[in-house]
């Protein structure tokens, strides 16, 4: 494998979408998730005052629903600190209907991190605030047409994207990253039966932050691509005191891990799904919108 650059490969240019070489065979979440979803959208805009609302919403094509990143930085959408406290518990509920209740525990626990990162840092500290995580609502929600939802600030970036007709998109879903360059790797299949239990329970790890449901089919999908596609590599010593980087990549997932910053302090993690970021198959757009064949 060519070296990939670390920033490239995490934020957003899925490189590793040419990974994806077969047609896939969609699982579907329920459609009582894809209505519980568009329930707590819809209740999160209501509890919005007028102006919060429309900067809160935008149209499912535009750029903005793609334009997403983990550092501080300033973002459009409504954040925490911005709503009322109708509003803050609505947002707080569309979190906890799409997550698992430990992928919501993970998503609040890094907000709060922000006030211990306010107390630590020297300089930059005052603009560290763990309300500072803004909400975007992509189209309309509801079933007749595609829409989505972002929760998004430093370190943490959830991205959901409901399109019908296909599985409902969880990825990118960010918890931090920071990736080191990867090998190729170790293929599952050529673990032993201990090895390829452990690394399949560390994928579900990233899968069972998504509502139940949703975690079984995205497990369902890359056990359809065959697990022996799924390839995994390792970056430093095994000691976790020391700073070290692993790497999950298949047709379906592409999980980074890597905690090599702050002395082995400061761990991030990213998950995506090459054929469906942002509920779009980039490499089966690209052969449908060019002159290129694939057989």
């Amino acid at each position: 494998m060519s070296l990939i650059d670390r920033r490239q490969l995490l934020h957003g240019t899925l490189a590793a979408a040419a990974l994806a070489t077969a047609k896939p065979v969609w699982a579907q979440a329920g459609d009582s998730t894809r209505a519980a979803m568009a329930r707590a959208a819809a209740a999160f805009l209501a509890a919005l005052e007028p102006g919060q609302r429309r900067a809160a919403t935008f149209s499912f094509a535009q750029d903005e629903r793609t334009n997403w990143h983990y550092i501080p930085r300033s973002r459009s959408g409504v954040a925490f600190k911005e709503m009322s406290q109708a509003g803050r518990t609505a947002a707080h509920e569309l979190v906890k209907v799409s997550l698992s209740g430990v992928g919501y525990a993970k998503a609040v626990s890094v907000m709060k991190l922000e006030d211990v990162l306010r107390q630590l840092e020297t300089f930059g500290g005052l603009m560290r605030d763990p309300e500072k995580y803004y909400v975007s609502v992509f189209g309309a929600p509801d079933a007749a047409g595609p829409w989505g939802w972002r929760l998004e600030g430093h370190h943490l970036s959830l991205n959901f994207s409901l399109v019908p007709g296909r599985p409902i998109s969880v990825t990118p879903a960010f918890f931090g990253a920071n990736p080191a360059v990867g090998a190729a790797g170790l293929s599952l299949g050529e673990l032993g039966t201990e090895q390829r239990t452990l690394a399949l329970r560390l994928i579900e790890t990233y899968a069972r932050n998504m509502r139940t449901d949703i975690a079984d089919d995205e497990l369902r999908r890359m056990r359809e691509a065959g697990i022996e596609t799924v390839r995994f590599a390792w970056a430093g010593p095994i000691d976790p005191k020391h700073p070290h980087y692993y790497r999950l990549h298949g047709p379906t997932l592409l999980i980074e891990y890597d905690n090599s910053q702050n002395r082995a302090n400061h761990v991030h993690s990213v998950w995506h799904d090459p054929r469906n970021d942002f509920g779009v198959d980039p490499l089966r757009a690209h052969y449908e919108s060019s002159d290129h064949r694939h057989t």
